[in-house]
């Protein structure tokens, strides 16, 4: 939590880590969930026609909300995002630009071109 995350990853060679999917919380299915323990509802992970709950968070199993196991499990975060590492180019930052027209023994590093 100390924001050194990437850092630790890219010492570590550790690049991998960053393509697993990322997951929330654990769900045992639909229904309705008090998720702070006040008593109330605060979500409700449905199916079919939507209900009419005021002041609760409704969320369509499939559209709005994807488990891990289709229909409990963790919730799967960002499932249409591709992640990528390339192991040949992603542990070292391009050099900018500027720098090398300023020093033209400097050369790219590997992958990012020049």
């Amino acid at each position: 939590m100390e924001s050194f995350r990437w850092d630790d990853i890219l010492r570590w060679k550790s690049g991998k880590l960053v393509t697993r999917q990322f997951k929330g919380m654990y769900f045992p299915g639909t229904g309705k969930f008090d998720l702070d323990n006040d008593g109330k509802d605060d979500i409700w992970i449905y199916e079919g026609d939507k209900p009419t709950a005021p002041g609760i968070q409704l969320l369509k199993l499939g559209s709005e909300i994807t488990l891990e196991n289709g229909n409990k499990g963790n919730v799967i975060i960002n499932s249409h995002i591709k992640k990528a590492f390339d192991e040949n180019k992603d542990y070292l930052y391009p050099i900018p630009v500027q720098e090398l027209q300023l020093n033209k023994n400097l050369k790219q590093n590997p992958g990012w071109g020049n």
